[in-house]
């Protein structure tokens, strides 16, 4: 692919960076034309691992097939904590501020985690089970039933 300083490079130069469109001369003769060096100063970050695959919905049956698949893609999210964990206990003397935003930020989570859940579950099930107030009530109340 051409860019625009790979057109305005004149003849017998190389483009190094060809967003920063530096130019460097070489001394191979008149007959090179410009030639795209693909350089970076920094290495190559890896790429991030996709996520599972969100598991089938639950419909009653292999319960603990399907809680095994769910804590794998939960902790993909980053979610899986959740499952086991109550709100966060704060500090008496911790500023208003900073106690509002670690509770706020810890039922925000939740509530994704909770919604994740449920949206793995048949619709007869997320009926049943989408009044549970936290992730952890709802894991609980499904492997108290199954």
């Amino acid at each position: 692919m051409e860019t625009e300083s790979d057109v305005n490079a004149p003849s017998g130069t190389a483009t190094v960076g060809a967003t920063a469109g530096i130019t460097v001369g070489t001394t191979v003769g008149t007959t090179v034309g410009p030639t795209n060096v693909a350089s970076s100063s920094r290495p190559t970050a890896a790429h991030a691992m996709a996520p599972a695959e969100k598991p089938g919905r639950f419909s009653g049956i292999n319960f603990k097939g399907w809680q095994q698949r769910m804590l794998f893609w939960l902790t993909t999210l980053g979610m899986q904590k959740f499952t086991n964990e109550n709100p966060p206990a704060t500090e008496e003397g911790m500023p208003e501020n900073p106690r509002f935003m670690i509770i706020e930020a810890w039922k925000h989570a939740d509530f994704l985690c909770k919604g994740y859940i449920l949206s793995a579950l048949d619709d007869d099930l997320y009926n049943v089970y989408s009044s549970a107030k936290t992730s952890k009530e709802l894991w609980l109340a499904l492997e108290k039933k199954y």
